[in-house]
């Protein structure tokens, strides 16, 4: 039965025989005045008692000798009985492929006679499978090799450099990698402004950079006779290019966003901010955040931040966290907090830091969990209001809808999600005031439904209204 609307539809049937179409009307402004269903259209269908199958394919062509950690192409082919286009699923030892087009391309790691088989499917009617064709075999050579490559250590060399200068960079005795078995191994470098060297048994490297900034610099090795034996990155140095080394500090640290339910002083939570800047140029930093009670004499990980970055000394970039209920409730007592600040994506040491010894709002800031502080009960968020929409509207107009008046029961802010009737559509989260256009005349039950913009597995109840859309 189809839904409400417009006085035409279109229907179509998968089955031969005679087909009843019936209809019925109502009133589009009293929508309970409804007509008693008409009289029968009959349809006579004939054609869909045809037998499609698919016939099973020959091996897949392809190679019969191959050469380890080699790409080779296989084909499948096969028909259907009724002409329509086909899919194809490969089967080989390291796996099943999706289904797709007729050719796909393996390579082996492992010595050994490896069988590749095919099967077909109708791309309509996709339950129209044929049987597996049988193998096309293809012996793999070469892989007996069980080699390891060690990882190499730091590379050395210029700290800093002038755009347009080169530098000069080595691989020190120490740093370098060997292989298991003894082999010759090459090395690559990875520059940090994604650009390599070429794999190489050379370990002494120059290059100019084309532009400023601070670049981590990094050695990989491999086996120079079975090159897919490659080993991991070593670590990164940095490297400053522009003739200035950036220095960075962090400016400010600063609380708001203060949760104290019983008015004792201390917080369930509050939000921790800081700001870092950049002597130069612009950077990608992130912050470990941690804590100690006040009488205590070490620091234990509260948190890490994300990635960030960071421009001069623009207050732009300001960094946030929540301290207490986001990342982990701290008991009753008074802590302080240190900032640390190290480079993005590198194990280089702090470059910045921030504590009670340079900020008093680091120090002696007082804390208790939730249920210390006068009882905080369940994590809950409110039933929004109704939704409401304007006076009217019609077919394909976008119409403003409007809820709120959901809180969450820890003081987090809340969002906001319209369901709009016309399943299976419904906004994202976000906004109390939402806009939608209808494509057909009728009722529509408008849902409005709320959830902590913290926690976004807490949710509200939802709201419904009976929301009415013209011609």
């Amino acid at each position: 039965m189809s839904g409400w609307g417009s006085a035409s539809r279109s229907f179509y049937w998968e089955s031969d025989g005679t087909k009843c179409v019936k209809v019925r009307a109502r009133c589009a402004t009293h929508t309970n005045i409804v007509s008693p269903w008409s009289n029968c259209r009959n349809i006579t269908i004939s054609g869909c008692t045809t037998t499609e199958t698919v016939g099973k394919p020959n091996p897949p062509s392809g190679p019969s000798n191959g050469s380890c950690g080699t790409t080779y192409q296989f084909t499948g082919s096969a028909s259907s009985n009724l002409g329509h286009s086909l899919e194809y699923q490969f089967d080989e030892p390291d796996g099943m492929s999706g289904w797709g087009s007729a050719s796909r391309s393996f390579y082996w790691l492992s010595d050994g006679t490896k069988c590749v088989k095919v099967r077909a499917r109708c791309a309509t009617h996709t339950n129209i499978v044929s049987p597996w064709s049988n193998c096309r075999n293809i012996t793999i050579s070469g892989c007996t090799v069980d080699e390891t490559i060690s990882t190499p250590g730091y590379v050395s060399g210029s700290a800093q450099v002038n755009v347009g200068v080169n530098g000069g960079w080595a691989l020190p005795s120490s740093s370098r990698s060997t292989s298991s078995l003894g082999h010759p191994v090459e090395y690559r470098i990875d520059w940090g402004d994604r650009t390599y060297s070429s794999w190489s048994a050379t370990t002494s490297y120059q290059r100019a950079y084309t532009s400023a900034g601070t670049f981590d610099v990094r050695a990989q090795a491999r086996c120079a006779t079975h090159t897919v034996f490659v080993s991991q990155w070593g670590p990164s140095i940095s490297v400053e290019v522009g003739g200035t080394r950036a220095t960075y500090s962090v400016y400010d640290a600063w609380w708001t966003s203060v949760l104290d339910q019983d008015g004792d002083g201390y917080s369930r939570d509050r939000r921790l901010n800081f700001d870092v800047d950049v002597s130069s140029g612009t950077h990608s930093v992130y912050a470990y955040v941690y804590q100690k009670t006040a009488s205590s004499g070490s620091y234990s990980l509260y948190t890490t931040t994300s990635n960030f970055t960071i421009t001069g000394s623009s207050s732009n970039d300001a960094q946030a966290i929540s301290v207490g209920l986001a990342h982990g409730e701290l008991s009753h007592n008074t802590y302080d907090f240190r900032i640390d600040i190290r480079k993005a994506n590198t194990t280089n040491p702090v470059v910045a830091s921030r504590g009670p010894s340079n900020d008093a709002d680091l120090d002696d800031e007082r804390f208790e969990t939730a249920g210390e502080d006068g009882g905080f009960g369940a994590h809950t968020v409110s039933k929004p209001r109704k939704p409401e929409g304007p006076p009217s509207c019609v077919v394909n107009q976008m119409c403003e809808f409007s809820t709120g008046g959901s809180q969450c029961s820890r003081g987090h802010p809340v969002e906001y999600r319209f369901m709009w009737g016309d399943s299976p559509t419904m906004s994202s989260w976000g906004s109390s005031v939402q806009s939608h256009a209808y494509a057909l005349a009728s009722g529509y039950y408008l849902i409005a439904q709320a959830r902590c913009s913290v926690d976004h597995s807490v949710m509200s109840n939802s709201e419904q209204t009976l929301f009415l859309v013209g011609e």
